[in-house]
């Protein structure tokens, strides 16, 4: 007796048909929407702290106008402060009305 008919149809016919899984409701890009509206900004005038002091950026931003973290780094950069080209984190000290750059440095080895 050969394998083929040892199977009946109605075995063939159940296998092949499985249900289909429910669509999950694709709501993670909204989310990343919100999250970029949600973006913490900064109003210039504003003094940068990084390299071990304060940095004059008066000639980088515009008076009484807001940046993302984004939009700081961008300007930094296109004014030759490549130092921004990486992974950086801005933490803010109101008090002192202070940005304090964080650059991330890549490991080596």
């Amino acid at each position: 007796m050969d394998l083929m008919s040892m199977l009946k149809p109605a075995d063939v016919e159940e296998k092949q048909e499985k249900p289909k899984k429910e669509a999950k409701p694709k709501a993670a890009k909204t989310d990343k929407k919100e999250a970029k509206v949600k973006e913490k900004k900064y109003k210039f005038p504003f003094g940068m702290f990084f390299n071990h002091s304060e940095q004059d950026v008066t000639h980088v931003f515009q008076d009484d106008k807001e940046y993302t973290a984004d939009e700081i780094s961008k300007e930094m950069l296109r004014h030759g402060f490549y130092d921004f080209s990486g992974s950086v984190s801005y933490d803010y000290i109101q008090d002192d009305n202070m940005l304090v750059v964080s650059f991330q440095k890549h490991a080596k080895g």
